[in-house]
């Protein structure tokens, strides 16, 4: 009995929030290489402290010489915390020479000894936004000139979200401004959008400064951002 993998990981998955919501899955091939039928059967009990969490189907069969069958497993973590279950699975135990058993029949699955043990691992996490760069630093320029930079807003998690943002309090010190070429909107269908920052002062400055992007609760995302205008022809 062949199993293409015993290590089953899901990685990350978002915490489910809505009806849209899908289970990651991934699909475990089962093939008999063996001479008579093979009954199989993964132990799933391991699963119910879970609550739906990890989930197994079929469980069991019955597989003939070279014969092939597809597990589906499937994660839906419902906590942001890392998820694991090991389960053991049977298989009938080998004929023994001389049995007059029906070849063409299943011997029941041996319990008494686990075949292998399959391994299960996700990890939950909540919807998040992350940016495409750590900072951003404009480019230096003489009074006068505005100062441009591009980034992306990337969607970690939100089926629908639509974007804002704060920006520094001193606007008057710290003249900033934000553009959104393809609108505020990030989500399942469009996860990252484009944003523009831009930068122009009359007087020498030189600043570091921070700007917010919310989402529709309380979360807040920071990026930093710097910027200099200098009084000099060769800026």
């Amino acid at each position: 009995m062949l199993f293409s993998s015993t290590d089953l990981n899901f990685k990350t998955k978002v915490v489910a929030s809505g009806i849209q919501s899908v289970a990651s899955v991934l699909e475990l091939a089962l093939h008999n290489a063996d001479d008579f039928p093979i009954e199989w059967r993964i132990d799933t009990e391991p699963l119910k402290k879970f609550m739906g969490v990890f989930t197994v189907d079929p469980p069991g069969g019955i597989l003939h010489p070279a014969q092939d069958c597809l597990v589906r497993a499937a994660f839906m973590p419902n906590e942001p915390v890392e998820y694991k279950a090991n389960m053991n699975v049977y298989i009938s135990p080998p004929r023994d020479a001389g049995k007059t058993a029906d070849a063409s029949m299943a011997l029941p699955a041996d319990e008494s000894k686990p075949y292998l043990s399959l391994r299960m691992k996700g990890q939950g996490t909540v919807p998040k936004l992350t940016f495409d760069r750590r900072e951003i630093v404009l480019p230096i320029v003489p009074l006068g000139i505005k100062s441009r930079c591009l980034f992306y807003i990337v969607n970690e998690g939100y089926e629908s979200l639509d974007v804002k943002y704060r920006l520094p309090n001193d606007q008057i010190r710290i003249p900033l401004t934000i553009n959104f070429p393809e609108g505020q909107q990030i989500g399942i269908t469009k996860p990252k959008i484009p944003v523009e920052i831009f930068f122009q002062s009359n007087k020498p400055i030189s600043f570091c400064a921070k700007i917010e992007f919310l989402d529709n609760e309380s979360g807040s995302y920071v990026l930093p951002v710097s910027g200099t205008t200098e009084n000099c022809i060769l800026t």
